[in-house]
């Protein structure tokens, strides 16, 4: 907060502007508003009611890289999918959890680790995991019986899409924002870092 307020003076002196104050700069109406979201899902959907809001959902398109995965390894069940998004993914402690939780049980598990993490941190993938930097979201999500995730809004957003039931682990920032709304529309739970 101290931050912005040192650089809208900044640009506000050096270019002749006005900056918005904080409260502006995050509801800043305009003629046209699109909110890639639904109304259901967003805090307080309901008030936004005259017709310069849209609700058009999420923006989720095909994905212009392409992610090696090993679905000939996958069982014909639906099973578990464990993703801590690509930022805030560094969790070694996080990821032997899950195998303490549901290694050697009858579910099968895709955990995508990203590529940050010293493997030497992890303790040996139980037989029922697939554990992969990375992995090809949308077409898993297709098949998952359960996402445990992060709580980003790009993949609450792509789990909703599919109707997977979420696990949210918040990790940072709106992440903790995103999980109260899978738990409040009932689309999910949510579970503290701390108790993972």
């Amino acid at each position: 907060l101290h931050s912005y307020f040192e650089i809208s003076q900044r640009i506000d002196h050096q270019y002749g502007t006005q900056c918005p104050n904080i409260v502006g700069a995050f509801s800043n109406a305009q003629p046209l508003n699109i909110l890639f979201t639904s109304r259901d899902f967003h805090p307080g959907g309901e008030v936004f009611y005259e017709d310069h809001y849209k609700f058009v959902g999420p923006s989720v398109g095909i994905r212009g890289e392409t992610v090696a995965f090993p679905f000939a390894q996958l069982s014909e069940a639906p099973f578990i999918y464990i993703s801590l998004g690509t930022i805030f993914n560094e969790r070694p402690e996080f990821y032997n959890a899950c195998f303490d939780a549901f290694g050697d049980t009858p579910y099968q598990v895709v955990m995508a680790i990203g590529d940050k993490i010293d493997l030497s941190t992890l303790a040996t993938p139980p037989a029922n995991f697939l554990v992969q930097p990375y992995v090809p979201q949308l077409e898993i999500l297709q098949r998952a019986a359960l996402f445990i995730t992060h709580g980003g809004m790009n993949s609450t957003s792509e789990a909703l899409l599919y109707g997977v039931p979420l696990i949210v682990v918040p990790q940072h920032g709106d992440q903790f924002l995103v999980a109260s709304r899978v738990v409040e529309v009932g689309a999910g739970l949510m579970l503290p870092a701390a108790q993972a």
